[in-house]
């Protein structure tokens, strides 16, 4: 099983009883740090066929601490998209309790997805001057929160109850706004960095 991991940040709890969380656990149709290219329609077969699937931590399947009860690719407007989760933990285990506090107070700021990738839907190309895969099918087997991260541009929307407050089509405005304002913020970080400090 190969595992495709990223940064998150920008909790908001909303209701610890329910153990939901919203969640960019991945971003497709861009180079990652492993050199591959998740294209934005990769998790469409899993998210029709197999939801829900666990949550862990870690990458432990001794101890599944949630499950994924909703996913969509959701187009950013720049080319890429992001894979947004709404994950229930398991309140009713002390394991799923921690696993969703320390999600939810920021303590573990990044996510993973576990995944196997079905023969023929990867293909390697140069560009420019690198060797890429990309991804176009694969089947996901698990999300966990994780301390590393590989994945960029992705955010914890938010930590809530199973009813939303808001419809759907307005959920969904916000969290573009939220990851276009984060991606602006990240830019501009970028740019202080190299001014200050350079690049690294």
């Amino acid at each position: 099983m190969e595992q495709k991991h990223s940064a998150l940040d920008n909790v908001k709890v909303l209701d610890e009883a329910q153990g939901i969380v919203e969640a960019y656990t991945n971003t497709m149709g861009q180079v990652d740090l492993d050199g591959d290219v998740i294209e934005p329609q990769a998790f469409d077969a899993s998210i029709q066929n197999s939801l829900p699937i666990p949550a862990l931590v870690g990458h432990n399947t001794t101890a599944i601490v949630g499950k994924v009860i909703g996913a969509r690719s959701m187009p950013m407007g720049d080319g890429t998209s992001r894979l947004y989760t709404r994950i229930q933990f398991n309140m009713g285990t002390q394991a799923g309790r921690d696993a969703f506090s320390n999600v939810a107070g920021g303590f573990v700021r990044e996510w993973s997805v576990g995944f196997n990738i079905p023969a023929g839907a990867a293909t390697v190309v140069r560009e420019a001057g690198k060797m890429v895969r990309h991804i176009a099918n694969l089947d996901w087997i698990e999300v966990s929160s994780v301390l590393r991260g590989a994945s960029p541009g992705t955010a914890t929307i938010a930590a809530k109850a199973t009813t939303p407050s808001t419809t759907e089509a307005e959920d969904v405005a916000v969290e573009l706004l939220r990851a276009r304002m984060a991606s602006a913020r990240s830019r501009m970080g970028s740019l202080n960095n190299v001014i200050t400090k350079g690049y690294q």
